[in-house]
C-alpha cells in the first residue's frame, strides 16, 4: 500500500505542468534548435543578394600585360573610322611625393597607310606619357593627376551604387548612379558596368568596371558621340573586349625619351601647351607634322620660355608629330592626337 501510494504521488507530480516540462525537455530542446536553423536559413536567404553585390571580383583598372585600343572618327569613314590609339600602363612617376603609374599611347596605323582599315598596326617602341594615374583598389578607385593645374582628381568611383551620386573629372561634375548590370567578356569573367546621369539629367554615360567610359575611355564625364567610336581591350594577347585590336609591328625608329616632354591636352581639339622640364633647356620652335611627314604648322617663340601655346584648331583630325627645339637643336618628339 505505501508502495502504491508512491507510485500515485508520482503520477501527480508528472502530471502537473513543472513535470510535463521536466519530461518533454529534450523534445522542447529540438524543437527550438530546429527553429533557430530556420530563423539563420530565412536570414542567409534575405542577406543573399547583398552578399552577392559586394563578393563579385573586382578587377581592377591599372593592370601590367593590358592593351586598350580606342578607334574614333568625325563621320563614317571608308573602313569606320579615321584614327585610333593604343594605350597600355608602363613605368611609374612620383608626383609631389605620390607615386604614379604612367599611361603610355601610341598611334595605330592602318592598312594601307592611305586608308584606314584593318589590320591594325602598332609601333609600342615608341610611345608618349598620354597621363599618369593611380588606384586604391581596396577602395575602388582611380585617380588621374592634372598636369596644367597640378591637382589630383578622382577619375572613376567603382564602388558607386545604384542611387549615389558621386563626383569625377577636373573641373569636378556630379553624377547620380541610375543602374548596373554585368557583362560578361572573353574569358567568362564578369565586369561591373554603371550608367550614371548628370544631376540635370542633360546626358548620360557608362563606367565599365577594368575598362573606363563607354563615350570616351579615358574621360569619365564625356557625353555620348554621334560618331564612330570602338574599343579593344586585350590582356597577356588574349582579346577580351571588343575586336580587331592592332597587331604589334617594329618600324625600327629610335626609343625617345619622352620623361622631360609634355603636351597638354591630349587628344587636342583647339590649343596645345607644350613643355619641356630640363631647366638648362629652353624652347625655341615647334613643329607639327601629319604622318607622311608634311609640315603643318610652325611656330618660334622668343627668350627664355619652357612652355608655350599653340593653336592647331584648323588642322583636321589625325594624328600629328610634335619636334621640339631648344637651344637650337632637337630636343624631341612626340605625338598627339587631333579630334
Amino acid at each position: 500500500m505505501t508502495l502504491n501510494s508512491g507510485h500515485a504521488i508520482l503520477s501527480r507530480k508528472l502530471t502537473t505542468s513543472t513535470g510535463i516540462k521536466q519530461f518533454f525537455c529534450p523534445g522542447e530542446a529540438i524543437f527550438v534548435a530546429k527553429l533557430s536553423i530556420m530563423k539563420i536559413i530565412c536570414l542567409l536567404f534575405l542577406l543573399l543578394p547583398i552578399t552577392a553585390t559586394f563578393s563579385q571580383n573586382y578587377y581592377p583598372f591599372i593592370q601590367q600585360g593590358v592593351y586598350r585600343d580606342e578607334f574614333w572618327a568625325p563621320e563614317l569613314q571608308f573602313c569606320i573610322y579615321l584614327y585610333g590609339s593604343r594605350f597600355w600602363f608602363q613605368g611609374d612617376s612620383a608626383v609631389n611625393g605620390q607615386v604614379y603609374q604612367k599611361l603610355c599611347s601610341a598611334p595605330i596605323q592602318g592598312a594601307p597607310n592611305t586608308v584606314f582599315c584593318p589590320p591594325y598596326t602598332v609601333d609600342t617602341s615608341v610611345c608618349s606619357v598620354f597621363a599618369l594615374m593611380r588606384e586604391d583598389t581596396a577602395a575602388r578607385k582611380v585617380y588621374r593627376y592634372d598636369f596644367e593645374a597640378g591637382v589630383e582628381f578622382l577619375l572613376f568611383d567603382f564602388s558607386a551604387q545604384v542611387g549615389d551620386t558621386v563626383t569625377v573629372g577636373y573641373p569636378p561634375e556630379s553624377f547620380i548612379v541610375q543602374d548596373e548590370w554585368y557583362e560578361t567578356w572573353g574569358d567568362g569573367s564578369n565586369r561591373r558596368r554603371l550608367n550614371i546621369n548628370t544631376l540635370d539629367d542633360s546626358y548620360f554615360t557608362s563606367w565599365i568596371e577594368s575598362l573606363g567610359a563607354s563615350n570616351n575611355l579615358w574621360d569619365p564625364t564625356s557625353e555620348l558621340c554621334i560618331c564612330p567610336h570602338g574599343v579593344c581591350y586585350q590582356q597577356n594577347g588574349e582579346t577580351l573586349y571588343g575586336g580587331n585590336c592592332a597587331q604589334i609591328v617594329s618600324t625600327g625608329e629610335p626609343k625617345i625619351d619622352f620623361s622631360n616632354l609634355l603636351i597638354t591636352p591630349n587628344p587636342a581639339t583647339q590649343n596645345i601647351v607644350v613643355q619641356i622640364f630640363e631647366k638648362e633647356r629652353n624652347l625655341d620652335q615647334v613643329v607639327i607634322s601629319d604622318m607622311l611627314g608634311k609640315v603643318v604648322a610652325r611656330q618660334e617663340t622668343a627668350g627664355n620660355q619652357s612652355s608655350f601655346e599653340i593653336n592647331v584648331g584648323h588642322l583636321p583630325a589625325a594624328v600629328y608629330s610634335v619636334s621640339v627645339f631648344a637651344n637650337g637643336r632637337n630636343a624631341g618628339t612626340k605625338r598627339f592626337q587631333k579630334i
